[in-house]
């Protein structure tokens, strides 16, 4: 870990700003709208919304950080946006319709940071041997531990009201350090050499084409997609899952963030050695340990169980995130590396997310949330299936995974 070298302290430190402002609007947004009495299926709907959003508006924003405007402004200026449109959802909130829509508008610049900033770490480590993604991303997953005991503290000694400005206090103090890191030159641009053009500008046509033309990326895109199909499917109704057993909002806030300090502790102290782990062997494990947190929900209703299965899980994500940039960057033209990269990451977790939520809060308000947990257990298990079996199709050309 070389958090000693200035590019990755900034990158630490924005990660920690913007993943606690994420907990606040993802974590803690389900218990706030039913604090308002909205059913589970509206939460749902409300979470699938801002996936969508993200999902239809991702590739746009990849191209156009790749050809026009660079990674930095841009996340200024959402930054800006955010704080200003976050309160639109208290304000709408005895509306319903009104409160969906704002919670879309503010994800429409939410929502695609966490790719941009991924996108950036890895586009600045290319140029620079020093800048650690793991590190960095490991204060993503302080910032959200941090925020969630915190809030889950703070909210059962007053109200749900105090996400909303703390959210904007912290995407204004992020554009604060952003104007300290490095600014990256735009790659989707025409290069000339004398009179020869040795690469010309794509179309936003032309890089989609490329992009979903290849079939390794392609089975990245499907497996991920399904992994996050399962993760999802109890993450975003754990909140209800753990009050059925017997828990509270505290406890939820301890067993978010406890279970986010594990992928800090793993992103800080394992990625160089998960360098000499193969791709494929890295992926058997994380979907292996996806399965271990429904097992245990299905299994038992004790709250010290259940903290158990989120760390197992946690560790699962934080090999994801790794995993997963790896995988698309490898795939990723370096003339649209933002646009492949960030595609790739928005459309396996906002669709396998949008699939699961809304599958969940079916299940969760017809049958109860057990089903929801059997649900993400079945889930998990066909996942692993297909990689099996894609693994032993040699049409799926899965030597890529010998680095």
């Amino acid at each position: 870990m070389q958090l000693k070298q200035k590019g990755n302290l900034v990158f630490f430190l924005i990660s920690i700003l913007y993943y606690a402002g994420n907990c606040l609007f993802v974590s803690f947004m389900i218990y706030y709208l039913t604090s308002k009495h909205y059913s589970a299926f509206y939460c749902g709907l409300a979470t699938v919304s801002a996936y969508l959003v993200n999902i239809i508006i991702q590739p746009c924003v990849g191209f156009l950080t790749d050809s026009l405007i660079t990674i930095k402004k841009y996340l200024i200026i959402t930054s800006l946006l955010v704080s200003a449109t976050i309160f639109l959802v208290p304000m709408t909130s005895g509306y319903a319709i009104l409160c969906l829509l704002a919670i879309m508008l503010v994800s429409l610049f939410e929502m695609p940071f966490m790719f941009l900033l991924d996108t950036w770490i890895v586009t600045a480590s290319a140029t620079c041997s020093k800048i650690e993604y793991g590190a960095i991303r490991a204060g993503g997953s302080i910032g959200y531990a941090l925020a969630s005991i915190l809030f889950g503290w703070l909210i059962k000694r007053s109200s749900y009201g105090i996400i909303f400005p703390a959210q904007a206090i912290l995407a204004l103090a992020g554009i604060v350090v952003i104007l300290l890191l490095p600014d990256v030159p735009l790659r989707n641009r025409r290069i000339n050499r004398g009179n020869e053009v040795v690469a010309d500008k794509l179309k936003f046509t032309s890089a989609l084409k490329i992009i979903l033309s290849n079939r390794q990326y392609l089975f990245g895109l499907v497996l991920m997609f399904f992994y996050w199909f399962s993760h999802r499917s109890v993450g975003a109704y754990l909140a209800l899952i753990i009050n059925d057993r017997g828990g509270n909002v505290s406890d939820f806030g301890l067993i978010v963030g406890l279970g986010a300090a594990v992928e800090a502790v793993i992103l800080l102290l394992s990625m160089r050695l998960l360098r000499q782990v193969h791709l494929r062997t890295r992926l058997l494990l994380l979907l292996l340990m996806n399965l271990i947190r429904p097992l245990i929900l299905l299994t038992s209703d004790n709250i010290p169980l259940i903290m158990i299965g989120q760390l197992i899980q946690s560790a699962s994500f934080a090999l994801y995130y790794t995993t997963s940039l790896a995988y698309f960057d490898r795939f990723a033209s370096p003339q649209i590396k933002g646009t492949a990269i960030t595609f790739g990451l928005a459309f396996t977790s906002g669709g396998g997310s949008i699939l699961a939520i809304l599958t969940g809060g079916i299940l969760c308000d017809w049958l109860g949330t057990d089903a929801v947990v059997l649900f993400s257990f079945i889930a998990a298990m066909t996942n692993l299936t297909f990689y099996f079996v894609n693994f032993k199709n040699h049409n799926t050309h899965l030597a890529i995974y010998q680095d």
